[in-house]
């Protein structure tokens, strides 16, 4: 299997049948690792299915009816845009500033654009002692980005590309891809500046084919290295090890090492653990995982669930918190998940009790025996 494959889904995704797009096409397969594409009449496995949605021959297979539907989906999301930008530019100046900064804030200490929500209500309640126009300020993700992608990235990446000017730096790449399989490019700029080590994203750029390791030089000299200041500042870069990165000759870094003999490759650690990691989960039973996927499904889009189980939670006198979902292909993703169910752990018991007993006989049996060691104190 290729280093790119192993690191994509290998399991029927859920939100297939939720995405207004992949929903008109995909159907279940009797095996949970394979979909069925409705328009080629092909069953394939689950790893390769995104992989075929965008396809050229599934394009030419896609009904007229529901090309038509796409593209209205389509046009309402531009839309969508449009209206958060134009009620944007026609607001007050001075609310225009704040948010620009607040969203600048929120960007450079790399913070999650849901901190909208959440700081918008802050700003409205401190607004009550402070000034008035906090009350009239309103983020939340989708405007975040709208703003951040309109209004500042372009002001972003200039400043990150001044200081490459000026500061010895490195570079990471990855290459990956988004929620409806489009693959992406995203550069990546360490230094050290003012007595503190810093990161800045340069680019983020869609891929629509398959990344040699000349073509990523192309790429970075087009978009990064085309300054003779940065060029002499640049000293080394990080990557996973696949082969268009990290090869010596027809890789990126052998790409690099001609025109810059002086290049350093580090491979990239949070890759390196990731792969360690996923040899240590082999240690857990299969059917633990399958528990906790079966757990973590309950709750990733059913109201009636959540809500019965806030109830459980209030009378159990818990703190109210969702269940948190396990995404197999984020790194941390299995610890946050336990850290929070073990808290929750007298809830989920309440609840399976009351709505699934094979469920509670499973965590009744493999909770206690097979997952608490993940948490033991090492001191």
């Amino acid at each position: 299997m290729s280093e790119n494959k192993k690191h994509q889904n290998t399991k029927f995704q859920e939100y297939w049948l939720q995405d207004p797009v992949l929903k008109l096409c995909t159907e279940r397969s009797e095996s949970d690792e394979e979909a069925k594409c409705v328009y080629c009449q092909k069953t394939l496995l689950a790893e390769n299915y995104m992989d075929h949605v965008i396809s050229a021959r599934h394009a030419k297979r896609t009904p007229e009816a529901h090309k038509k539907i796409i593209d209205n989906l389509l046009q309402k999301e531009n839309e969508l845009k449009k209206t958060v930008m134009k009620t944007y530019l026609d607001a007050d100046f001075n609310k225009k500033q704040m948010e620009l900064q607040l969203v600048n804030f929120i960007v450079q200490n790399h913070l999650s654009f849901e901190l909208g929500d959440h700081l918008s209500a802050l700003l409205a309640e401190l607004s009550k002692e402070h000034l008035q126009q906090f009350k009239h300020i309103t983020l939340n993700s989708k405007k975040i980005s709208t703003i951040l992608s309109s209004c500042l990235k372009s002001a972003l990446e200039e400043k990150a590309l001044e200081d490459l000017k000026e500061n010895k730096f490195g570079l990471l790449l990855d290459l990956g891809k988004d929620h409806i399989g489009c693959s992406h490019l995203c550069i990546l700029a360490r230094y050290y500046k003012d007595g503190e080590i810093r990161q800045n994203v340069l680019k983020n750029v869609e891929v629509k084919e398959s990344m040699t390791g000349e073509k990523l030089y192309d790429l970075l000299e087009q978009n990064i290295l085309d300054n003779e200041l940065i060029r002499k500042n640049f000293i080394g870069f990080s990557s996973d090890n696949a082969s268009n990165f990290a090869g010596d000759n027809k890789g990126l870094y052998g790409q690099l090492k001609k025109k810059y003999p002086h290049v350093f490759f580090q491979s990239c650690m949070c890759h390196n653990y990731d792969l360690v990691a996923e040899d240590a989960s082999a240690t857990i039973m299969e059917k633990v995982i399958d528990l906790i996927k079966k757990i973590s499904r309950e709750f990733a889009h059913a109201i009636n669930n959540k809500k019965e189980f806030e109830d459980i939670q209030i009378s159990l006198q818990l703190p109210i918190k969702t269940p948190k979902k396990w995404i197999d292909s984020r790194w941390l993703s299995l610890g946050i998940f336990l850290e929070d169910f073990f808290v929750q752990l007298p809830a989920y018991l309440k609840y399976y009790e009351q709505k699934d007993q094979d469920t509670l006989k499973g965590l009744e049996k493999k909770i206690e025996h097979s997952l608490y060691f993940l948490f033991e104190d090492n001191d």
